[in-house]
């Protein structure tokens, strides 16, 4: 990779990550924002005065709950980042036992890949 690609790439990182800040602050903002606005109006329709409180801690669980959803499931979310498929085979050295390795007792080998070949 060259040194102009490489900062490039460093440039398109940064603003990445950038984006995504800004996108949860806007979620952070927005939530309380409008079931605040929500429970104001309804308080000023129905006479009551508890709803805007209500509203405000309604959106930013919401909010809070968004976000958790969209930026903290994932350790990279990325273009193009690969997710590791989870395996319900245990992983074990290519120099230990089958018997150890697979849990079988034949004779086996494991590919690069992962897959088992007999």
């Amino acid at each position: 990779m060259t040194e102009r690609s490489a900062a490039s790439q460093r440039r398109v990182d940064s603003w990445r990550t950038s984006d995504q800040g800004y996108n949860a602050l806007a979620y952070l903002l927005a939530g309380p924002l409008l079931y605040g606005g929500l429970g104001w109006v309804a308080d000023h329709f129905l006479g009551t005065g508890f709803l805007l409180p209500v509203g405000l801690v309604a959106g930013m669980g919401l909010a809070v709950y968004t976000v958790w959803l969209r930026y903290g499931t994932h350790a990279d979310r990325s273009p193009g980042a690969e997710q590791a498929a989870p395996t319900d085979r245990p992983t074990a050295s290519p120099t230990a036992p089958a018997a150890t390795r697979t849990g079988t007792t034949h004779d086996s080998t494991i590919a690069p890949s992962g897959e088992e070949q007999l």
